[in-house]
């Protein structure tokens, strides 16, 4: 099984509110990600102790340029999550500097970058990571 770490935005994945992911692959890599395939989702890379929080299933994966990007993506990528929930934006995140992920998003398309785009649906969550990120959301942080 092939596994794909969503680093900043896995609490997203794990709420059910990001349902795309835009990816700088290469074309041999993208080409992996077959539609109907099963994929583990991770916190971050095995290598940097992430963990496996759940499964995706792959509905396509295709180029995009981001000034393509649609206004409903901005829920689809999880920017419409992390504005209800800016405390769970890691402060070495790309988008922190933004006063709201509305304008991370807006600025993200302006850039007009090629990337891949990875459509998914939530397959399986693990339960404990469910318990620990609904916790995070109710809390208004992270967990220690």
């Amino acid at each position: 099984m092939l596994n794909i770490s969503f680093g900043y935005t896995w609490h997203a994945v794990v709420m059910d509110a990001k349902t795309c992911t835009l990816r700088d692959w290469k074309d041999s890599h993208a080409k992996k990600f077959i539609k109907g395939s099963l994929v583990a989702g991770l916190t971050k890379g095995y290598f940097a102790n992430g963990k496996k929080f759940g499964i995706v299933q792959v509905k396509d994966c295709y180029r995009v340029n981001t000034s393509e990007l649609a206004d409903e993506d901005y829920v689809n990528e999880g920017f419409e999550f992390y504005d209800r929930y800016p405390f769970l934006i890691p402060p070495c995140s790309p988008f922190a500097k933004f006063e709201n992920q509305q304008q991370a998003f807006d600025d993200w398309r302006e850039q007009e970058l090629d990337m891949w785009r990875l459509d998914f649906n939530v397959f399986e969550i693990e339960p404990s990571i469910l318990v620990e990120v609904i916790e995070m959301t109710r809390k208004g942080g992270l967990l220690k």
